[in-house]
């Protein structure tokens, strides 16, 4: 399963994508350092989740820790669980009609890591 989501918003016109990268800036002995990326309308904000992996293991095609890793059910099940958060947020509020601001909601409001 792929650990990236793109969701619209008809009735605000809005966009969401959400995916995971590496910020290879923060490199510890024990990896890198996986972080979350919510785009929505040309803003963009980066949460840095609690989870490193080394290079060799993350599958960047599918945005998700390959199965040679011994905690890969483990992180990927993690990492599922904050696109779900995230999705299931900008659902709800794009059902009541309301506009969403991605840096002040979910950055500030919400801790999804």
């Amino acid at each position: 399963m792929s650990k990236s989501v793109n969701l619209n918003n008809i009735q605000n016109n809005q966009k969401l994508l959400v995916t995971f990268k590496f910020n290879s800036q923060r490199a510890k002995s024990d990896g890198l350092p996986i972080y979350i990326k919510i785009y929505l309308d040309g803003k963009r904000v980066e949460i840095a989740t609690k989870y490193f992996v080394q290079s060799r293991y993350w599958d960047s095609r599918n945005f998700e820790v390959k199965s040679s890793h011994p905690n890969y059910l483990h992180i990927n099940n993690m990492l599922t669980g904050i696109i779900n958060t995230v999705s299931r947020h900008f659902l709800e509020l794009s059902i009541n009609g309301n506009l969403v601001d991605v840096i002040e909601h979910w950055y500030y409001k919400n801790k999804l890591v």
